[in-house]
């Protein structure tokens, strides 16, 4: 009865013992959970253009009228429009399509054919098929400076065929 022990808690060496361990594995855990935060970031972006461009074609054959993606640098920026071709051949943006931008915390290189009311864009067709392609004039390229600092895949490459089809290539600069 009388030579129990008393439970006792971390002394003040252990806590410091166990932050101390934690402190070295977030600091080199660190560079590589930001290696991957900015990864991600620039596939989703590169991703985010595919899908207005995937959109665009899914639109024009469901619709049966000429879809365009249209892209128009605003500074460092560039915004990304959905419109289609009414029967009076005016442009109109798609009900339900809100515009997208291309942070500016990547560089974004569009090598589209030039549109006659600003920008560059891809047309597609009510079958599908991209209108005026140019072999020469096919791709979007979306570039991390950060990670081509640290010698990572840098770039995201959506390069567009004449049957409407988009190739996602991710490679290092």
């Amino acid at each position: 009865m009388g030579n129990r022990m008393a439970p006792r808690g971390y002394t003040a060496i252990e806590i410091i013992i166990v932050i101390g361990i934690m402190g070295i594995v977030m600091v080199t855990a660190f560079p590589s959970i930001i290696n991957s935060m900015e990864t991600r970031n620039l596939d989703n972006c590169a991703r985010n253009i595919q899908t207005v461009m995937e959109q665009a074609k899914n639109r024009a054959v469901s619709d049966k009228l000429l879809y365009r993606v249209r892209f128009v640098q605003s500074g460092s920026t560039w915004n990304i429009l959905l419109e289609y071709q009414s029967a009076s051949t005016a442009w109109s943006a798609y009900s339900g399509f809100h515009t997208q931008m291309i942070s500016s915390a990547f560089v974004t290189t569009v090598n589209l054919p030039t549109s006659a009311s600003g920008g560059q864009e891809m047309q597609v067709s009510p079958v599908g098929l991209v209108q005026g392609y140019d072999s020469t004039k096919n791709s979007v390229t979306v570039q991390s400076t950060k990670l081509l600092t640290r010698h990572q895949p840098d770039l995201r490459i959506l390069r567009v065929y004449a049957g409407g089809s988009i190739q996602y290539i991710k490679t290092s600069s």
